[in-house]
């Protein structure tokens, strides 16, 4: 790991991604929606048995930044 760069696996990835989902009040349904992905696709983010690709990435990071809490 090349110093001060953060290592998230799947997992941790999987949980970051609830958590943002819960706080902005969005169902798997309604995220997979504004993201273009099926809500399948979010569930298994979310559990860490796959990861989305770089372009959805970008909507997640586009998405949840615009968020205030």
């Amino acid at each position: 790991i090349i110093e001060g760069e953060i290592f998230m696996n799947d997992y941790s990835f999987g949980n970051l991604l609830c958590e943002l989902r819960a706080k902005s009040r969005l169902t798997q349904g309604e995220l997979a929606i504004k993201l273009g992905v099926t809500n399948k696709a979010i569930s298994k983010w979310e559990n860490g048995k796959a990861k989305p690709t770089t372009d959805t990435l970008k909507k997640i990071s586009i998405l949840f930044h615009k968020i205030e809490y």
